[in-house]
Parts: structure tokens; sequence; C-alpha cells
């Protein structure tokens, strides 16, 4: 390597680390069946690395879509992709987010420079309620399945068992623990076949 390629190079790296390199996108925001969204929020976030202190920082940055559907956002980023989406207080669309990676560096600017990425949003047309519950959490310790050989049902709204083996009404999922070989202490054999359902 030749010695302006490898000056080229220092500056080019040293240009990164200090985080003075921006990137510029414009996000084209329409739903799932076509329609141009208008006068709605999007932000992008990115990594910024700062070369005097060597912290890295977040930035985002954030705007509203014009009577095309489309927000032009521009950001100081070093690395790792370009996170973009709706704001999560945005009534009515599921929140959702995408990554987009520039390509290269062209005099401080990412590569490339202000493209056209289209976003479909989805809005929420039939709710339902969905839940997930951390077994050991909610039933403070271990899971132990109130009975064997016999199917118990567990409520994930009210995260307990099913009566009468806890405070549940309804059997979202049925936990069913069939010992082939009890268990009697870690050092005898045991075999246990679980049904979920």
């Amino acid at each position: 390597m030749k010695l302006h390629q490898i000056i080229i190079l220092i500056f080019y790296f040293a240009a990164i680390l200090r985080g003075e390199n921006t990137a510029k996108i414009t996000f084209h925001l329409i739903t799932d069946d076509g329609k141009t969204l208008t006068n709605f929020p999007y932000q992008a976030s990115a990594w910024k690395t700062s070369f005097i202190s060597t912290e890295d920082r977040a930035t985002q940055v954030s705007g509203k879509t014009d009577n095309k559907g489309l927000v032009t956002l521009e950001l100081p980023y070093s690395y790792g992709g370009i996170s973009h989406g709706i704001p999560y207080n945005s009534s009515g669309y599921y929140n959702q987010n995408s990554n987009f990676i520039p390509t290269n560096l062209l005099s401080g600017h990412w590569q490339p420079w202000n493209p056209i990425v289209d976003v479909i949003v989805k809005p929420i047309l039939n709710p339902i309620a969905m839940y997930a519950r951390n077994l050991r959490e909610a039933l403070g310790g271990p899971v132990i399945i109130p009975r064997t050989n016999v199917p118990v049902g567990f409520d994930l709204e009210a995260g307990d068992w099913v009566a009468p083996y806890g405070k549940g009404n309804t059997a979202d999922f049925l936990f069913t623990k069939k010992d082939v070989i009890p268990f009697i202490e870690n050092t005898q054999p045991y075999d246990v076949i679980w049904i979920l359902s």
C-alpha cells in the first residue's frame, strides 16, 4: 500500500470516529392497502462515536410526513445501521422498526445519500389481547405441576393454575406430566414425558 493510500485511510477512519458523518434518508409511509399517510410521525436513530471522548452515543431524530407521505430525516451516524420506525405512542398502527445500513462514506455523507425507502405501516384492525407469562415469576418459584398423569390447566390472564390448583378460570394451556420412571432422587434414573396442549 502506498503512502498516500495510507493517509487517505487514516483520515477516513478518523472522520468516522469523530462522528462528523451524516446519513440522510427519505421515508415514504403507506398503509398495507396503498394509502398515503400524511402528517404522521416517524423517527430514526443511530450510533455516533466521539473520537475525543471515545464514548458511543445514540442519536435520534423525528419528523412528520408531508402530503405525499414523505419525511426526510438526517442524523449523525458512525456504525451499526440506522433503526427507523413509528414512535410507540402512535395509536391505531402497529409499532414496527426496521434497520437501514448505508454502504459507504463519501465526503462525510453515507451512501446512498437520501434514498427513498418505502415503509408499509399496518393499521390495528381487530386487536386481540395477548398475554405472556414467566411461570417461575408468576408462581413465585420453580414450576411444579400440581398433579402428575392428569392434564392441568394454566390461565395466562390470571397467571395461575386453574381451579382447584390455583386462581385461574380459563385453561389457556394444558400441561400433562407423565412419570415413566418416577423421580426419587438425583442418583437414581428417572424418566418424564411432558405434554403441552
